[in-house]
């Protein structure tokens, strides 16, 4: 059993890499913010126009707890090789907290790694950083089943009876139900496969249209502004917009004619 104080850092959890969290591990609620403003003068204050939220920065406090100093030094070199790629530079990896098992954050080594040592006792703590301050669901919302290993009931937002992203068969217009569980708007990506003339995706005030669906395997991924086509590029044979899914239940209008074929919207739900 995993106790729940710990981390889980590229599949790796913490007692596997040899080490113990402390309590006073830093683990903020938010990042810190880019705010856009300007200055007039003799005008008090600023303008606001807006702000982002920034890199999301984990210290973990963490000790290696060792027989000897020899022992400690080995469990030093293995954490830092592990930290790194096959060419020296910070490699990025999923960190997952065991407090909160259904999200991960997509981290890397960042600052400097001094380590306290008295004989076989190395305390110190472990910089991690999120450039993508946002957490992610460990699956996309078609792959949420219940048995999984990665879905369990000791989530947040799952619930029992929870359907994801189902494979829906079209062959007449209709209206679907794509719910989004997490806090933050999340862009689809959304496959299609079969026939079809003149159809129409549309959501939220955005629609997306293909002229023929002509019998091949489409993949529109919003996030990324690519479409393929049996994996060939297809950008240029979409028209309007790439669709964008809000917190809650989003109304997905379906049209065309002659249609015949099936559809799925995956995504990870997606966190502050």
């Amino acid at each position: 059993m995993i106790k729940l104080s710990s981390f889980i850092l590229d599949g790796k959890r913490a007692d596997q890499l040899g080490l113990a969290m402390l309590r006073q591990s830093q683990r903020p609620v938010l990042p810190g913010t880019t705010d856009r403003t300007l200055q007039i003068p003799g005008k008090h204050g600023a303008w606001d126009f807006g702000a982002e939220l920034g890199p999301r920065l984990f210290n973990i406090e963490v000790a290696f707890v060792e027989q000897n100093a020899a022992a400690l030094q080995r469990k030093v070199s293995e954490l830092a090789a592990f930290l790194v790629d096959a060419y020296g530079r910070p490699r990025t990896m999923e960190l997952i907290f065991t407090i909160q098992p259904d999200r991960k954050y997509f981290v890397r080594y960042s600052g400097s790694l001094p380590i306290e040592r008295i004989s076989g006792l190395g305390r110190f703590t472990l910089p991690l950083i999120a450039y993508d301050p946002f957490a992610y669901s460990l699956v996309p919302n078609d792959e949420v089943t219940w048995g999984s290993e990665a879905v369990t009931f000791e989530n947040d937002f799952y619930t029992y009876g929870h359907e994801g992203g189902q494979i829906e068969t079209i062959t007449a217009s209709k209206i679907m139900n794509v719910v989004v569980l997490g806090s933050i708007s999340v862009r689809p990506k959304i496959i299609l496969s079969g026939n079809g003339s003149n159809v129409v995706i549309s959501a939220n005030g955005k629609s997306l249209g293909i002229d023929d669906l002509d019998h091949a395997t489409w993949v529109i991924d919003c996030m990324n502004y690519t479409v393929t086509k049996n994996g060939d590029n297809a950008l240029h044979l979409v028209s309007g917009d790439f669709l964008e899914f809000f917190t809650g239940s989003n109304q997905v209008f379906i049209t065309g004619s002659s249609m015949n074929f099936t559809v799925r919207f995956s995504f990870y739900d997606k966190f502050v």
